[in-house]
Formats: C-alpha cells, sequence, structure tokens
C-alpha cells in the first residue's frame, strides 16, 4: 500500500509539473511522439528520463526547467519523458537504455542513433558547471562556433 501512495502522490505531482514544465519550454516525449519528438527533430536534444514517484527527479524538475532557456540559442531541444510509464520504442530502446530516475541522455544532431548517457541529475555537482552555478546540470558548459559544439562536465558526488 505504502508504494501505490508513492506512485499516486508521483502522479499528483507530474501533473503539475508537466504544465510547469511545458510553460517552461521543455517537450514532454511518450512512446507514442519519440520519434518525432526526439530522433526526428532536426538540432540537439537533451533527454531526460524521470518517474514521477522519484524524489531526486522532483528535486530536479526547478533546474531542469531553467534549460530551454539558457539553451535557446544553441538548438537544443529539452525533452522529459516519463520511464516509469513510457517504453522507448524498440528499434531506439538499446541505443536509449536507462536503468535508473533520473537519467540524462544528450542526443547530438546527426548522431541521434548514438546519444551520450549521463550520470544521474543526482549525482551532478552544479560547483562544476561553469556559467550556471545555480542549475545541477551536465549540459551547462556550452560553446558555439558555426554548428553548437556542446560541452560537458560532471562529476560524480561522494
Amino acid at each position: 500500500a505504502k508504494r501505490a501512495d508513492r506512485i499516486k502522490e508521483g502522479y499528483t505531482w507530474d501533473l503539475a509539473a508537466r504544465a510547469r514544465s511545458e510553460a517552461a519550454g521543455v517537450v514532454t516525449a511518450t512512446e507514442h511522439n519519440f520519434e518525432s519528438v526526439v530522433i526526428r527533430h532536426e538540432g540537439h536534444v537533451l533527454f531526460e528520463v524521470y518517474a514521477p514517484w522519484c524524489g531526486h527527479c522532483q528535486a530536479f524538475e526547478h533546474d531542469f526547467n531553467k534549460l530551454p532557456n539558457l539553451l535557446s540559442t544553441h538548438n537544443v531541444r529539452v525533452v522529459r519523458f516519463d520511464g516509469f510509464q513510457n517504453k522507448i520504442p524498440a528499434q531506439f530502446a538499446e541505443q536509449y537504455l536507462y536503468k535508473g530516475f533520473p537519467t540524462l541522455i544528450l542526443a547530438l544532431h546527426g548522431n541521434k542513433t548514438s546519444p551520450s548517457k549521463y550520470l544521474g541529475a543526482k549525482d551532478v555537482q552544479p560547483s562544476l558547471c561553469p556559467g550556471a552555478p545555480t542549475v545541477s546540470c551536465t549540459l551547462i558548459n556550452i560553446a558555439g562556433e558555426g554548428d553548437c559544439n556542446l560541452g560537458v562536465r560532471y562529476s560524480v558526488g561522494s
């Protein structure tokens, strides 16, 4: 009963979180629109796999919602995906494999079939993200000349 209550509370949280995320410019992906939202997107995609009942995911939401604004000039689509309720479509499941929540995945333009996987957001040290110390994220160190080069900095928490 405790697990069911936790999951129910998570989905109550997710209703409001989805509205906040969409207002911030985060796109919600599901197993039904994954290909159009992630794979066919012309630019880069920063993809968060979360579970609504996950406390780390809930804590990360505020910082994650800052990313569309921070990355707006770098052609990066910021996407959230409920990995508890949805499954990555079979043809992409191996490349977008995740084992925990939250998981951040960066799919660069032209290389969507070989995305980079990062540690869960709970393990990222925000002090190692120069330029935006309040955002606990792996994708803050951004340099761009012509086509966007996305630098990544992260550290495993101790």
